[in-house]
């Protein structure tokens, strides 16, 4: 009989083995035991006569296993949504922009530069501005010949109010940053928070950086956070928005 470099105990018996140093002598010598491994604790010794422990789940480590993935996906959960509906704190500005199974649909505007529509949200509305901390959104435009300068594009604006009443917005526009984007037609992510922002501007030119515009105007409270494509350039201009992030919140949307 060949003697292999490990041990072998018979299931269900008590039979000996060959081996180093003792040990169980069957499975049902066996406990749930912990601490450095070593004869007695595990069935199977390597070839130095070592026996490896062989850990043992408890019912309480389970327990506590299955009670902290459920907290991490609450945790998931509270940050994802899927929006099939446009109901509060959703609104569409008018007519033009609508829920569809592929996210929200937004004209065609025959003239781009005369009409456009806006998806607004109002879940911070009456916090201060500085409480914007993240705000990106992911989509594509497109639009016919001839080509719409930079800036047709999605545009995001925070709509403010300060203590006189008087109503003040931050736009950030694509086509005014440094890279300005992949232009129309491909889906591509905007991170607006990441960008340069304008007050009560716009040129659609320039801009500071969020942080700036908070340092100075961050008291002031907002009235609503708007998604805007419109009111720029292009003929049959025309926007798809597939979802929105704010504040590490993320929105999909599409209709059943």
């Amino acid at each position: 009989m060949v003697e292999l470099p490990g041990v072998h105990i018979p299931i269900g018996g008590s039979g000996n083995y060959v081996g180093q140093g003792g040990g169980a002598t069957s499975l049902t010598d066996l406990s749930d035991v912990t601490g450095e491994p070593g004869p007695g604790k595990a069935p199977v010794a390597d070839h130095t006569g070592t026996f490896p422990l062989t850990e043992v789940a408890s019912q309480a480590y389970v327990d506590d296993a299955i009670a902290t993935a459920n907290d991490r996906w609450a945790a998931l959960d509270a940050r994802l949504s899927f929006v099939d509906t446009l109901a509060m704190p959703w609104e569409p500005s008018n007519p033009s922009v609508v829920l569809t199974p592929d996210g929200i649909v937004f004209g065609p505007y025959t003239d781009g530069a005369a009409a456009g529509g806006s998806l607004r949200y109002h879940d911070l509305d009456g916090q201060p501005f500085s409480a914007v901390r993240n705000f990106a959104y992911h989509g594509r435009w497109t639009a016919d010949a001839p080509a719409p300068k930079a800036g047709s594009e999605f545009y995001g604006r925070v709509f403010m109010q300060d203590t006189a009443g008087t109503v003040h917005d931050a736009c950030f526009t694509p086509g005014s940053q440094v890279y300005p984007g992949l232009g129309a037609g491909p889906f591509q992510e905007w991170v607006a928070t990441a960008g340069m922002w304008r007050y009560d501007d716009d040129s659609g030119t320039g801009g500071v950086p969020l942080a700036d515009l908070q340092a100075s105007y961050g008291d002031q409270l907002i009235t609503k956070i708007t998604i805007t494509v419109g009111f720029t350039d292009g003929s049959d201009l025309a926007g798809l928005l597939r979802w929105v992030q704010i504040n590490g919140n993320r929105y999909t949307f599409g209709s059943a």
